[in-house]
This record gives structure tokens, C-alpha cells and sequence, in this order.
């Protein structure tokens, strides 16, 4: 009995896409084991980068009343946190016109990319002179929780 040559192809086809999604289902089982093992540093290293403080998380890991005392102070320095934002954002605005342009200014480039740098390094020297002011006052307990916290990454809503 002779069989049909488009049947064999199927059949061929068939067993490479059954033998595909058992690889893929082993390699998915193979990672999940491995994700599982990880070193101790791994798991306490905070995320370094430029969204490695997760303010909303350091917040609540505060007891009610230095929550309330870390908001006060964080109102309190709000006018030079606007100040140096809305400076940031208009030096990034005025960088991605530059790099829009039709002939490129090299120099002008350069010239903004610094301010932005200063700018940025100005911001982040505000912020974490904040934040050291308001871990002074904790206990140990509370202030470790709160630096973990601060370094945990931040849930993005989909």
C-alpha cells in the first residue's frame, strides 16, 4: 500500500512541531529550576540604575508617624524638587531638537549633554540628601526595611 506524498509531508510536519513545543515546555521547566537558584547577593543587591529608588515602597515600609514626618519634609523641599525636574525635562527637550536638526551641532550637543548632567546630578544630590535626612531619625529595624524597600523594583501597572 502506497501512501500519498502530501500525507507524509504532514506527517513529517506535524511530528517537527510536536518535537518544537516539547523542547520549548523542557526548556521553560529547565529555567524555572535555575531562576529558583540564586545567590544570596543576587536576592539583597539593590537595582542600581536610574529607577533604582522606589519612593512609594520606601513610604510605606515607614511607621504611620515617620511616614507622616518624611511627607512634611518632602513638602517642604517639593518647590526645588519642581525646579530641578522641570529643569531636567528642559534640557532633555532641548537635546532632542538639537539631535533632530537637519544639520547636527556637535558642539551644541555637547554643551546641553553637560547641563543635563548637571542638572541630573544636582536633582539626584536633592533627593538623596532627602532621604538621608529622613533615614537619620529611624531605629535600625525601620530604617532597614525602609532601604529595602526603597530597592525593590517598582510594580508597572499594564
Amino acid at each position: 500500500m502506497t501512501l500519498n506524498r502530501g500525507f507524509i509531508w504532514i506527517l513529517i510536519l506535524s511530528l517537527a512541531i510536536n518535537l518544537l513545543m516539547v523542547g520549548g515546555m523542557a526548556g521553560m521547566f529547565i529555567a524555572s529550576k535555575q531562576n529558583k537558584v540564586t545567590s544570596q547577593s543576587t536576592t539583597t543587591t539593590p537595582r542600581l540604575g536610574n529607577s533604582s529608588f522606589n519612593g512609594a515602597g520606601f513610604l510605606r515600609a515607614l511607621p504611620p508617624e515617620d511616614r507622616k514626618k518624611a511627607r512634611e519634609l518632602m513638602v517642604k523641599n517639593s518647590g526645588e524638587y519642581r525646579k530641578n525636574a522641570r529643569q531636567v525635562r528642559k534640557l532633555r527637550r532641548q537635546i532632542y531638537l538639537l539631535l533632530l536638526a537637519e544639520e547636527l551641532d556637535h558642539q551644541a550637543i555637547k554643551t546641553e549633554l553637560g547641563k543635563l548632567r548637571h542638572a541630573e546630578n544636582r536633582a539626584s544630590t536633592n533627593g538623596q540628601a532627602l532621604i538621608l535626612e529622613i533615614l537619620i531619625g529611624l531605629d535600625f529595624d525601620t530604617r532597614r526595611k525602609a532601604v529595602k524597600a526603597m530597592s525593590q523594583p517598582r510594580l508597572r501597572n499594564r
